[in-house]
């Protein structure tokens, strides 16, 4: 019999002002020191108020857990300032730390939104077989099946699959290894660089994955066959616009090296549209600068989105010091446009400059920007007059931070 690992204990102490009572959920995510993924679909575990906010949870078994805690208290202010705590901890250890807020209104829906969630992941987990361990009824899990049919036909580099697939290097590793033994996978050293990993699928591996593929149509097709036509109809645009919002939520920002190859690309798309939509084209050497060094700290930052590893948008501040910083190098692409990232670029960019002290962001635009400029007034940024020289500006704005 496996002797039971110490359950390890987790303290969360909320400091707040309390007021009259109020039901809202904290939801408590945490991450093996390992980065390990997190177990989706665990059970939650509610625990009883202790009197002052205080809670203790623990779990026996497993090094990643989701806790639910309910408390009974509001705040004057309207808003939780401690709404999201961050767990990551070992067997006997654990640390916690603080890393947004959300407002109370979203806290009280939190709980009816989560069962939302996991009951249609089950549903869907139920239709598309993710259940069975022969996924698709071809012997093996769905996770080696759906790296198979990653890879392609034209293979891919194993640091790219990593990226694209938000899997760690362990678990990947292992799934080619079985692929391997299947006589499915290659893996080649890349004619360019022998440093890098190439998976590429063998004369086995395409015909498998071409079987993949006629198996998942008909999954589909099972799908669809019962419902009527207004079913179907529904039913496949609810996907679309479920698919395009979860779509929205795996966009990560991270700050980026304004010379990296990604930020280079981010800048050449840009200047390609603004030189397509202005009225007289676009010639950077015109412009305003925006040099590397100068969007470097401290003197400046740029922030990348990336969607499935690939830069998607980019933003841009430049400081200077006590004066008001510049935002710069507002940039979406098209097959990231409806999905919210441009307003998530600015408040990532607002983060940054609230953490260089800076009191008041500007900007300029072109007026052929029409939905930019919508963003920027949704944003907060109010139109002021003209303070720079920049030849191809036709609106000022401003925006106080607080």
């Amino acid at each position: 019999m496996t002797p039971t690992t110490p359950a390890p204990r987790i303290k969360i102490r909320i400091n707040a002002s309390l007021t009259n009572d109020c039901s809202f959920l904290i939801l408590v995510q945490m991450q093996s020191m390992t980065d390990a993924p997190l177990l989706h679909g665990s059970a939650f575990s509610c625990f009883p108020r202790t009197g002052d906010g205080e809670e203790i949870g623990q779990r026996r078994g497993t090094q990643s857990v989701i806790i639910c805690i309910v408390c009974d208290f509001c705040l004057c202010s309207g808003r939780l300032e401690l709404a999201w705590l961050v767990g990551r901890f070992r067997t006997k250890s654990a640390k916690l730390m603080l890393t947004d807020s959300i407002s109370l209104t979203k806290v009280r829906d939190m709980e009816s939104d989560i069962l939302q969630i996991r009951s249609f992941n089950r549903i869907v987990a139920e239709s598309i077989g993710a259940m069975d361990d022969h996924f698709l009824g071809r012997g093996r899990p769905m996770g080696e099946s759906r790296l198979l049919w990653e890879i392609g036909v034209e293979g891919a580099d194993i640091r790219t699959l990593r990226v694209r697939l938000n899997l760690d290097s362990g678990y990947v590793s292992r799934t080619l290894a079985s692929l391997e033994r299947q006589k499915l996978v290659a893996i080649l050293a890349h004619p360019g660089d022998r440093r890098v990993r190439r998976a590429c699928l063998t004369q086995e591996g395409l015909e498998e994955r071409a079987e993949l593929e006629r198996l998942s149509d008909a999954v589909a097709l099972r799908a669809l066959e019962p419902l009527g036509d207004e079913q179907r109809r529904r039913l496949v645009a609810a996907m679309s616009e479920v698919e395009r919002l979860l779509q929205a939520s795996l966009v990560h920002f991270a700050l980026e090296e304004p010379d990296s190859d990604d930020a280079r690309w981010c800048f050449e798309q840009y200047f390609g549209e603004l030189d397509e939509r202005f009225d007289a084209g676009f010639d950077p050497s015109m412009s305003l600068s925006a040099d590397a060094h100068e969007l470097t700290a401290p003197e400046g930052a740029l922030i990348v989105a990336r969607l499935h590893g690939s830069p998607i948008g980019c933003v841009a501040l430049k400081f200077h010091k006590k004066s008001p910083a510049e935002l710069k190098r507002m940039w979406v692409s098209p097959s990231a446009r409806g999905m919210g990232v441009g307003r998530r670029l600015i408040v990532e960019a607002e983060k940054r400059a609230r953490q260089a002290k800076v009191r008041i962001i500007r900007l300029e635009t072109n007026r052929t920007l029409r939905e930019a400029i919508s963003l920027y007034r949704q944003s907060g940024y109010v139109e002021v007059d003209a303070f720079s020289a920049e030849p191809y500006a036709h609106h000022w704005f401003e925006k106080r931070l607080v």
